[in-house]
């Protein structure tokens, strides 16, 4: 019979991984109900005054852009090939963060390169510069993408844009399953948590920088005023951070964790194929339908195992039923 020593390290990386598995359930959760046909949520960014007033021809380097969307298309294949092989799942999941973020981040160039945007390869510009188009054109994001986290994460300061007018955040345990709490509480927190540990980042890189301490009171106020609002996508960017750094034992002393590993998997893969939905259909618009086309054919064309079905090829199929 097999057994698992519990000793107080192992124990609170379970516990880490429950926190991740709760906050990744609960938005892919959140995004199975809210659009339970891929056309709901085209129809949904379709419908904005933002998507009817893109212009087209803003693009400046045509092979550049489809080469971030073949590796973006390319990535998503690989996160999900790991749940044809259920015994291997538990062995994968460590990396599974890293490629969702990968996957979107990658699609967030593309459709910020589309827009006539600087698309560096830089994680910070990036997660900058979608935060501010979320800001700016709040209504061209659907939720829960359109909401953003301001202010002082560490005195409970924080407000949100982009929240239904109805939602009061509360305070919830981050080991509550997303099948009991509300949605919006636990995205929150999400976002908040992500918040404060960007803030802890930049200080650690002060104090070791300034051989200090502690950060003082104006380094951390110049932090706070710098630091842009926090999105899903920063999000997105701790838990590749986390899964294959800080907290790589969260994940590779899980591996007993069956269940609980193929719905973190699950999750993970929902929430990337949503994701891609949104900034496919984002690029399509500023590039014209005919072109985007041609971009998913001339990927799928090579994809001899068609394991692109259920993934581009089911998308902008939804895209092109939506958006006549």
């Amino acid at each position: 019979m097999k057994t698992t020593v519990q000793t107080p390290e192992s124990s609170d990386d379970r516990l880490r991984f429950i926190t991740y598995l709760n906050y990744i359930s609960a938005i892919a959760k959140f995004l199975s109900e809210q659009y339970p046909e891929p056309s709901t949520l085209c129809r949904a960014v379709i419908s904005s005054p933002a998507f009817n007033q893109i212009q087209g021809g803003k693009c400046s380097d045509s092979p550049k852009l489809q080469k971030l969307l073949r590796n973006s298309w390319f990535t998503e294949i690989q996160l999900n090939m790991a749940s044809a092989y259920p015994d291997f799942i538990v062995y994968s999941n460590h990396w599974a963060p890293v490629q969702l973020y990968y996957a979107v981040y990658l699609s967030i160039r593309s459709f910020l390169l589309a827009g006539g945007h600087q698309a560096h390869g830089d994680h910070t510009s990036t997660l900058t510069a979608i935060a501010e188009q979320i800001r700016l054109r709040h209504d061209l994001f659907p939720q829960p993408w359109k909401t953003l986290c301001h202010g002082n994460p560490e005195d409970h300061a924080c407000t949100y844009t982009g929240l239904p007018p109805s939602v009061t955040p509360q305070a919830i345990s981050s080991l509550s399953s997303a099948h009991y709490v509300d949605f919006w509480n636990s995205y929150t927190m999400f976002l908040r948590t992500t918040r404060k540990r960007s803030l802890e980042k930049k200080c650690e890189d002060w104090k070791q920088k300034h051989k200090k301490k502690r950060v003082s009171p104006s380094a951390k106020k110049q932090f706070l005023n710098k630091l842009s609002p926090t999105s899903i996508f920063d999000g997105m960017y701790r838990l590749r951070i986390r899964s294959n750094y800080a907290d790589v034992d969260a994940f590779l002393l899980t591996l007993d964790m069956d269940t609980e590993a193929k719905l973190l998997n699950e999750a993970i893969r929902t929430i990337g194929w949503y994701s891609a939905l949104l900034f496919e259909l984002l690029t399509a618009r500023y590039l014209g339908k005919s072109q985007f086309r041609n971009i998913v054919q001339g990927f799928t064309q090579h994809d001899k195992e068609g394991r692109s079905a259920t993934l581009l090829s089911a998308r902008w199929k939804a895209i092109e039923q939506a958006w006549k």
